[in-house]
């Protein structure tokens, strides 16, 4: 699996690797050496990287220093070391090949929280952007999309400059995200309103109107919720009954996430986790519920495709990269709807496996092969981001947000003395 060589350099041993013993090399073995340059046929290993025929090779040797054919500083399955690197300009960028970033974004309702992720899964730095969340007319609550992309703009760019690394060591960009909201956009991709989110629940009378065409229970068969004010489908019909010039003009509705999916890439998708949050999705299938959009009068066109949320959605464009300081052309990767993803995070990924996590709101949920249904309809069943399974859920839609309500209500002192000293009021 991992060949090391520790030999000295006599003309014995020189090109003792060569494209012979290359050639029985298992396909997945690497190749180690940190002793001594010309130990090595130097041209013969770059063509077993380049064709593939090894998985790849760290080298801190060379038998000219720095090495001379450009394709060790191009490749993407070779690790240069200390030595070559202080040598070349070029081998030092690659030495953060090692260690290839993988950038997350969490666009949650109090602000983003973007993260870079070694290839190994450790965390190698973090920073929040904060947002207003507005609240009015008792039960309504919106956000600016606007500054969903300010906060992945800003804190990419932030990350990069944190971490010290050229934007292309990100092999990858991908996203949490809120759920179960409403973005109006354009076929330009232009937010025509602001964002209706999960908390918002003005959309009272669409789902009573909806409920008229098609019984509690049947919507609960096939799209895992109860039909209700809080989901994407019902606020997309009160912009159709109060804004109806806001509607006809929008060429799909969003979540936060498939909005920052679209700015990056131009694409517009969603994803399972995110499609159940609409209340629209048939979880058998994992595509648009005729029943369910036909029984509430919207056009269907305007929801974006379905694909599974492990799928690349495209890469960052050339402007989306002049305005994040991402490389045009890294792979953006969907993502899933930010409950879904804490299942991943917690553990969750095979049958049986439960947790509970208290955010803004709170839930209990776990991981099933199928739907799970409550006779008494007091459970939901979402997809899960992992394709395949589902996760059956037990929520509540105030969780750490009433905890943020009883601190600026009864800790006023606290939280005063926690801004002197410099810590937080919750500690």
């Amino acid at each position: 699996d991992v060949i090391s060589l520790h030999l000295p350099l006599t003309p014995e041993t020189e090109n003792f690797i060569g494209a012979a013993e290359l050639a029985k090399m298992k396909p997945d073995a690497i190749l180690i050496n940190t002793a001594r340059g010309g130990l090595i046929d130097e041209n013969a290993l770059l063509d077993a990287l380049e064709a593939g025929r090894l998985c790849g090779a760290g080298i801190d040797a060379f038998s000219s220093e720095p090495p001379k054919d450009p394709r060790w500083f191009t490749l993407d399955n070779v690790v240069l070391g200390s030595h070559c690197a202080a040598s070349t300009a070029g081998a030092s960028r690659n030495m953060g090949r090692m260690a290839t970033a993988n950038l997350i974004h969490d666009l949650g309702t109090s602000g983003n929280k973007a993260t870079l992720f070694s290839d190994e899964g450790k965390m190698i730095t973090s920073e929040v952007f904060r947002y207003d969340c507005h609240y009015f007319n008792t039960n309504w609550a919106e956000q600016d999309p606007e500054d969903f992309w300010k906060a992945i703009c800003v804190t990419s760019r932030n990350l990069i400059d944190k971490a010290r690394i050229d934007p292309g060591d990100i092999a990858a960009v991908s996203f949490s995200g809120q759920m179960m909201g409403c973005l109006c956009v354009d076929k330009q991709g232009n937010p025509l309103r602001p964002s209706i989110i999960w908390a918002d629940q003005r959309a009272q009378a669409q789902a009573a109107a909806l409920g008229e065409q098609i019984s509690l229970r049947d919507f609960y068969h096939i799209a895992g919720h109860r039909n209700s004010a809080s989901y994407g489908l019902q606020k997309l019909m009160w912009v159709r009954d109060n804004e109806p010039g806001v509607y006809a003009k929008t060429y799909k509705a969003l979540n936060a996430k498939d909005f920052i999916v679209l700015r990056l890439t131009g694409k517009f998708y969603t994803e399972p986790s995110d499609a159940t949050s609409n209340a629209c999705i048939d979880l058998n299938t994992l595509q648009w519920s005729d029943k369910i959009v036909n029984a509430s009068g919207i056009d269907g066109d305007k929801l974006p495709e379905i694909v599974p949320s492990t799928t690349v959605a495209g890469e960052v464009t050339p402007w989306a990269a002049g305005q994040t300081g991402l490389k045009a052309g890294t792979p953006v990767v969907m993502g899933g709807g930010d409950g879904l993803c804490s299942n991943v995070g917690a553990g969750s990924i095979s049958p049986g496996r439960t947790f509970s996590c208290i955010g803004t709101s709170a839930w209990v949920a776990t991981t099933s092969e199928k739907p799970l249904f409550d006779e008494e309809m007091r459970t939901f069943t979402w997809a899960h981001i992992v394709p395949g399974l589902y996760s059956p859920t037990g929520t509540m839609q105030a969780g750490g947000s009433s905890y943020n309500w009883l601190k600026g209500q009864v800790a006023k002192y606290e939280t005063a003395v926690a801004k002197v000293q410099g810590i937080s009021p919750y500690d």
